[in-house]
């Protein structure tokens, strides 16, 4: 059972914090340690003050700094990282108290604009955590969906983690998750059927893999996502490609494979679009998709496509009946999405000082004064293995911003709802 779930801060309408600030802890080393009963736990002062540390703060800054201080601070960051296994066995009262889910400060605005969260997870549950305790608020839902094909370990954590929790839950469907099959649908789709049914409140789904991690604190995603007035925020090209849903795939040794069948079949929606999976859906939309006569339909036609969850919201979202849009608008651009910062190899992109893994950018320290002026909610995506240091400064930044909150530059915002494009890509305007 879930222990002192109630203990939190909360932040006065004239955002001064109530209640003792405790936020992100610096854990010894515990190669020793069996469950974080043993860990010993000690508390820095910067981050007690809820400061950014001084090599984070130059990077932010551009300031020069030594290969030797980089390298000292990526051994302490990559020092720390825990094996699943310390996560098995939590006491939560202690978990919840020193890793800062408790005090975090928290407005009415934000309360009275509730997110659902679906996170898939099929390792890392030292990253996974680092990500959850940073977007955690008691008022928002959170649920996990795990790779069934993953570890029993992994598995476990995740059990005793959610279980200090009464909001954050396991997806009570577990898909053994094959990437290109339509195993990835069902995977969120199972998330958003148990968000609906916990709680009647939430105005938004954000879907997160354990690979990403906000650019943004709760408030400031409130604060920009009550611009979309209920629409959706969702990309959709403008050109799309058809061949993955123009023949048979089946599954075999361990992947997607196309046959030589086209599918003949027709199609329940006249007109297919593609999009790249990032997505933020307003609840009346997720509604939709799960009630929806075409949306049940179109899902089954897609059995046997691959990689369909590219196509299976972004054309039902192109549908003119569905509820947050955007309809069937004159796409002269592609729709471009807010809700997630990704760096593709094949756009060209310069923006990738950490290394490409399937053409998508991990981040590294290097990319860190960059992300921080993005006006994106999320970034996809950083490997805790590869450099843990991007993450370390990144929680601190949005630890940082949640004590000592600055306004959102509405106006930037406002205009990308009505247009659904940046001005500048690689610079853009001041978002705060």
């Amino acid at each position: 059972m879930a222990q002192d779930r109630n203990a939190r801060g909360v932040m006065s309408k004239n955002n001064t914090i109530q209640g003792q600030p405790t936020s992100r802890i610096a854990i010894v080393p515990s190669q020793s340690q069996k469950s974080l009963d043993n860990v010993i736990f000690s508390t820095s002062p910067t981050i007690m003050n809820n400061e950014i540390h001084m090599t984070c703060a130059k990077i932010i800054e551009g300031m020069n700094i030594s290969d030797s201080d980089i390298q000292t601070q990526l051994n302490i960051t990559t020092s720390v990282l825990e094996p699943d296994s310390n996560f098995t066995s939590l006491n939560c009262t202690r978990f919840t108290a020193d890793r800062g889910y408790k005090y975090k400060p928290v407005t009415k605005e934000e309360q009275d604009f509730p997110l659902a969260f679906g996170i898939l997870i099929y390792s890392s549950t030292h990253q996974f955590e680092q990500l959850l305790r940073t977007i955690y608020r008691p008022h928002n839902i959170y649920c996990i969906h795990m790779d069934s094909k993953s570890s029993a370990v992994l598995h476990r954590a995740m059990e005793s983690i959610s279980g200090c929790f009464d909001n954050v839950f396991i997806s009570s469907r577990l898909e053994k998750v094959v990437y290109g099959s339509v195993s990835m649908i069902y995977a969120e789709m199972n998330c958003q059927k148990d968000a609906l049914k916990r709680n009647t409140k939430w105005k938004y789904f954000i879907y997160l893999t354990g690979q990403e991690f906000p650019l943004k604190t709760n408030l400031e995603i409130v604060q920009i996502l009550k611009e979309f007035q209920g629409q959706n925020d969702i990309d959709i090209l403008s050109r799309t490609p058809l061949l993955r849903v123009s023949y048979r795939y089946t599954f075999a040794n361990g992947g997607m494979h196309r046959t030589d069948q086209k599918k003949t079949e027709p199609c329940p929606i006249k007109i297919i679009k593609k999009g790249l999976v990032h997505t933020a859906l307003s609840r009346k939309f997720v509604e939709f998709v799960h009630t929806s006569v075409v949306a049940k339909r179109f899902l089954e036609w897609l059995n046997d496509t691959y990689v369909p969850d590219e196509y299976f919201v972004y054309s039902l979202a192109y549908l003119p009946e569905a509820p947050g849009g955007p309809g069937q608008v004159n796409l002269t651009h592609s729709i471009r999405v807010l809700s997630r910062l990704v760096v593709w190899k094949h756009h060209n992109a310069t923006q990738c000082n950490g290394q490409y893994v399937r053409n998508i950018c991990i981040f590294s320290w290097r990319d860190l004064a960059w992300l921080v002026t993005q006006p994106h909610l999320f970034a996809n995506k950083f490997n805790v293995q590869y450099d843990s240091l991007v993450l370390k400064c990144l929680e601190e930044i949005i630890n940082y911003r949640t004590f000592h909150p600055k306004p959102v530059n509405i106006t930037l915002y406002q205009e990308y709802v009505n247009t659904r494009t940046w001005r500048d890509y690689g610079k853009p305007q001041p978002w705060q």
